[in-house]
């Protein structure tokens, strides 16, 4: 789409006008990190935190909003008729600081389950 030309045009200007970005964003703490990606034009927080933790191997980026992660944590607490986000606030902290590590085992869960066909 004419969209994606122009947010991917937008992430190639940021790296000629600043050879230096990746270097630059490696010294942020996960929080200034998120924050400057999303001034990007196309990055939201979910693009922003998959970039985090998998280009950059942070170790303590929770994906928020990723649909996968959601059924899993749905299907491992029965959290049918309650809400992510209140789940989310109270169990994050509580996975720190090794969020990176509780996303990727939770779309390895769900994506185990699709495998098997229990899903």
């Amino acid at each position: 789409s004419f969209a994606k030309i122009s947010y991917i045009k937008g992430i190639a200007n940021i790296f000629c006008t600043n050879p230096n970005f990746l270097v630059e964003l490696q010294k942020m703490s996960d929080e200034e990190l998120i924050a400057s990606l999303s001034k990007i034009r196309g990055f939201g927080k979910w693009s922003c935190s998959i970039f985090a933790l998998f280009y950059l191997g942070r170790e303590n980026i929770f994906v928020h909003g990723d649909v996968s992660i959601n059924k899993a944590l749905r299907s491992l607490y029965d959290l049918k008729n309650q809400g992510i986000s209140e789940f989310l606030d109270a169990k994050i902290s509580q996975w720190s600081p090794l969020n990176s590590l509780t996303c990727l085992l939770l779309w390895h869960y769900i994506d185990s389950r699709k495998i098997n066909n229990r899903d």
